[in-house]
């Protein structure tokens, strides 16, 4: 990725940043109570390390594959990622050790798929 396209990105991010905060002080709310998830469905990770490099800490992917890849090639404990797109049974225990969030889980199989590996890791799952 070019310097420019980095730049561009972080450019990008800030202003997303300040019009979050801009609307935060209109509401009368903190803006750093509001968490900005940076949806990377099809974002090369280049684009992705660039944001990173900004600053960004939460993405959010709609497919497990693409998810778990970018998971694995930016390995940063202080980034966050949010499953957003529908999760399938086969898929959960997966899902459910790489992403901190799991955002659509809407069926008792996937809710059993992702519990039963929760217990397996001794973690606590996180889903919306």
């Amino acid at each position: 990725m070019t310097t420019e396209a980095s730049t561009e990105v972080a450019e990008r991010l800030l202003a997303v940043r300040e019009e979050i905060a801009q609307h935060a002080r209109s509401a009368g709310r903190d803006a750093g109570e509001i968490t900005l998830v940076a949806v990377t469905k099809r974002v090369p990770v280049g684009v992705v390390q660039a944001a990173v490099a900004a600053g960004q800490r939460h993405f959010g992917e709609n497919y497990v594959q693409e998810g778990l890849a970018k998971v694995e090639a930016l390995a940063a404990p202080d980034l966050r990622w949010h499953l957003i797109g529908a999760l399938q049974s086969n898929k959960a225990a997966r899902a459910a050790r790489s992403f901190h969030l799991l955002h659509s889980v809407c069926s008792e199989s996937v809710a059993r798929a992702i519990s039963r590996e929760m217990v397996v890791a001794g973690r606590d799952a996180h889903v919306l």
